[in-house]
């Protein structure tokens, strides 16, 4: 005979970081508990206890004994501070996850502790997470984390650009921590707010390493690749392609982006917020002018379209989580090999379509059309990041040795001077 199941426990998302949670029944009235673990065996332990307490002793005794929210007094480890940290942080579930992986990368590093990896049911990946966040806030010193950040640079070996790709990495770590351990969106400082505010801020005074020169440099021609991609992907691949390329779409929004952004009329793709998709940010939304030829290509990939999604999949989109999902992973894979084997060098080739679409709307009309194009929040993202180069600027004198007729003249490809130079060096 099979016993009526009396509650279950579930985590708020996908996360393998986060609490689990239960949520009791009883007397018309129903309430959540954190249950302070990310260990499932202990957090059924503790949802039995509460399930017990409150069908012994009703809402009020289980509540004072079993209430939810933070602690009163100051988080001590890791695991607490991000717990404490988490459930007040205003901005993006994955923002927030990814600061937090930051930390405890950090921390781990600092300490010598293993990183977890990313087998989540593992009991290593459980046993590695608990020591990682049992590990004292107090060992996080600005002394330690300078330390570790020389050491994380100094892994990159003597190859400049290597050198250059760490100090671009150990920047945005860098960014994460003073992101947990700075001011929150309303300015308030969260370590006063938590009771910390005599722990000094260990990234507070750590500057950042310069930029350098961060512009967007290709020796790949755009029109060929995209030549070459009509001939040589298939349909998926080549959407995918065409949405980088020549509509300058970030990888989420290529893998989310349905039929119904595509205004036939007006010849433009609406980049927006659907139930689906949520662009990165509020400048992110955004109308893309799209050729005639383009808009033909979509016309003819929507009449044969099997559902509401531009690019097809047999997954489904996964809502709420706070890591990357795509639905069209295979055929972002699949992409990422054909643009290697076209030369391209970066760590993210999709994304650069998207800087390659850009540099494009630069060179034709300018600065200000790219980056409304691009949908940046700030112009100086666009100048820094995403154009190929600079408007052409001289002083003009080439005029003058022309005039001069002090002009060589070089040998063409064939290594003949063409006849009208000769003619014009003989004069």
């Amino acid at each position: 005979m099979k016993t009526k199941k009396q509650f279950g426990i579930f985590r708020n998302t996908d996360s393998e970081l986060s609490h689990w949670f239960v949520k009791l029944s009883r007397h018309g009235r129903r309430h959540s508990f954190d249950l302070g673990t990310h260990v499932k065996a202990d957090a059924a332990k503790r949802a039995r206890e509460i399930y017990l307490s409150l069908h012994a002793n009703g809402w009020e005794v289980t509540l004072s004994n079993f209430s939810e929210g933070v602690s009163s007094g100051p988080p001590v480890t890791i695991g607490q501070y991000i717990e404490r940290v988490a459930k007040t942080f205003e901005g993006k579930r994955r923002s927030v996850s990814d600061y937090c992986q930051v930390l405890r990368r950090v921390a781990a590093d600092i300490n010598g502790v293993p990183k977890p990896g990313r087998k989540f049911e593992s009991e290593q990946f459980k046993t590695a997470l608990q020591r990682i966040n049992n590990l004292k806030l107090s060992t996080l010193t600005r002394e330690k984390i300078l330390a570790w950040r020389k050491a994380f640079v100094d892994a990159a070996g003597d190859d400049p650009l290597a050198q250059r790709s760490a100090r671009t990495s150990a920047n945005s770590y860098i960014r994460a921590l003073k992101a947990l351990f700075g001011k929150d969106n309303l300015g308030q400082d969260r370590l006063e707010l938590l009771g910390l505010q005599d722990w000094e801020n260990p990234v507070a005074r750590i500057k950042l390493y310069e930029k350098g020169d961060t512009r967007f440099k290709s020796t790949i021609d755009p029109v060929k690749l995209f030549k070459d991609g009509l001939a040589e992907l298939s349909q998926e691949e080549l959407k995918a392609l065409v949405l980088g390329l020549a509509c300058g779409a970030r990888r989420n929004e290529i893998d989310k982006l349905e039929w119904s952004a595509i205004d036939w009329g007006k010849s433009q793709l609406h980049i927006g917020v659907t139930n689906y998709l949520k662009p990165k940010s509020d400048k992110g939304v955004g109308d893309i002018d799209l050729d005639p030829e383009i808009l033909a290509l979509f016309r003819g990939w929507r009449a044969k379209a099997n559902g509401e999604f531009i690019l097809e999949s047999d997954q489904k989109p996964r809502l709420n989580l706070t890591h990357a999902h795509y639905r069209c992973e295979s055929t972002f894979i699949r992409l990422t090999e054909w643009l290697k084997s076209k030369g391209m060098t970066s760590r993210t080739p999709i994304h650069s379509l998207r800087k390659m679409f850009g540099s494009l709307l630069c060179d034709r009309y300018g600065i200000w059309a790219a980056s409304t194009g691009l949908r940046h929040s700030d112009i100086k993202i666009t100048s820094e990041h995403y154009v190929a180069k600079r408007a052409s600027a001289t002083v003009g004198l080439g005029s003058v040795i022309a005039e001069a007729g002090k002009v060589v003249k070089f040998a063409d490809e064939t290594g003949k001077i063409p006849q009208k130079d000769l003619a014009e060096n003989a004069g």
